[in-house]
């Protein structure tokens, strides 16, 4: 996935545990799979990586690298309303479609405390570390 931000983003570091979403498949109380790169998440690991921008300007930063997620997510359709896809919104009305016949789930992960990260104005984040919860709801 990539991150973009409109403009020069600047990192913040987390004060406290910050909650955020992933939407996944094949989850469990133990694990789950990331929906676009099929990185699994155990519940008793905390993956981290370094995150430097690939492409920083005045207009547009790009960030490749991370974990990426959300602050907030809802459905916004019925997945009969599409044949073969299904629609979610998250911070921004920003739109993300996936395939109907993938068992989907949003899944709880934690950002810890004092990890770096970015936010965008659609309330996308990329983060050096991420928690799994264990917490999922099926979609």
């Amino acid at each position: 996935m990539c991150w973009k931000f409109h403009g020069k983003a600047k990192s913040k570091v987390t004060t406290k545990d910050l909650t955020v979403y992933k939407i996944v498949k094949n989850a469990t109380s133990r694990q789950c799979e990331s929906y676009y790169q099929k990185y699994i998440y155990n519940l008793d690991l905390q993956p981290s990586t370094i995150i430097v921008p690939d492409r920083y300007t005045e207009n547009l930063t790009t960030i490749h690298e991370g974990y990426h997620s959300y602050q907030a997510i809802e459905n916004v359709t019925n997945p009969s309303d599409i044949l073969d896809y299904r629609l979610f919104k998250w911070s921004g009305e920003i739109y993300a479609i996936y395939k109907k016949n993938t068992s989907m789930y949003v899944a709880t992960f934690i950002i810890p405390k004092n990890t770096k990260y970015y936010i965008n104005e659609w309330g996308d984040i990329v983060s050096e570390q991420i928690k799994y919860t264990g917490k999922f709801l099926e979609l």
